[in-house]
C-alpha cells in the first residue's frame, strides 16, 4: 500500500504530538503530588518521632525524685499517632507558595491534663516540621529549633494543634 498524499505521515505526527501533550500535563502533576507525598511521609515519620521523644527522658538525681515521688515514671503513658491529614489553605504570601496544613490525630493509653496535650502537641507538631525541613534540606533558611517555617520547592508547611482521641 503506498501513501501518494502523506496521510499516514499527519496522522502518525498528530497521534505523537497529542502524546508528548498527555505525557507532559501528567508528569507535572505527578511531580507536585509526589512533592506533597514526601512531606507526608516525612510529616509521618517526625510525628512518629514526637511522639516517642516524650517517652525517651534523661533526669537528674533531684529531677528524678520529684517525678518518682508523684508516680509519673511508674506508670508511663503511650502516645499513638492514629492519623495524618492534609488540606490546603490558600496562598503563604511572603514565600508567594500554596500553603498545606498537616493535622495530627493522636491518642494516649492515659488521660492526660490540658497541659500535658499541649507540651505534647507542641514536641509532635515540632518533630513534624523538623523533618519536613530536614527532608527538602531547607536547614539554613529557617528557625531552628522551633521550625516554624516549613516549606518545600513549591509548598509551604504548617501544623495545626494534635486532636486528642
Amino acid at each position: 500500500m503506498l501513501d501518494d498524499k502523506g496521510q499516514i505521515t499527519i496522522e502518525f505526527l498528530f497521534l505523537l504530538s497529542l502524546m508528548i501533550i498527555i505525557i507532559i500535563v501528567t508528569v507535572n502533576y505527578v511531580f507536585y503530588e509526589n512533592e506533597i507525598n514526601m512531606a507526608l511521609n516525612a510529616a509521618e515519620s517526625g510525628a512518629m518521632e514526637g511522639a516517642v521523644v516524650d517517652s525517651v527522658s534523661v533526669y537528674t538525681i533531684n529531677e528524678y525524685s520529684q517525678i518518682n515521688s508523684n508516680k509519673q515514671l511508674s506508670h508511663p503513658k503511650t502516645v499513638k499517632i492514629i492519623n495524618i491529614s492534609y488540606d490546603y489553605i490558600g496562598n503563604y504570601s511572603s514565600l508567594n507558595k500554596p500553603t498545606i496544613r498537616i493535622q495530627v490525630t493522636a491518642s494516649s493509653n492515659q488521660k492526660l491534663s490540658e497541659t500535658e496535650k499541649a507540651k505534647l502537641s507542641q514536641k509532635i507538631n515540632t518533630r513534624v516540621r523538623r523533618s519536613i525541613v530536614y527532608t527538602f534540606h531547607n536547614e539554613n533558611s529557617t528557625d531552628v529549633g522551633n521550625y516554624y517555617q516549613c516549606y518545600s520547592d513549591n509548598y509551604a508547611y504548617f501544623t495545626d494543634d494534635v486532636i486528642w482521641v
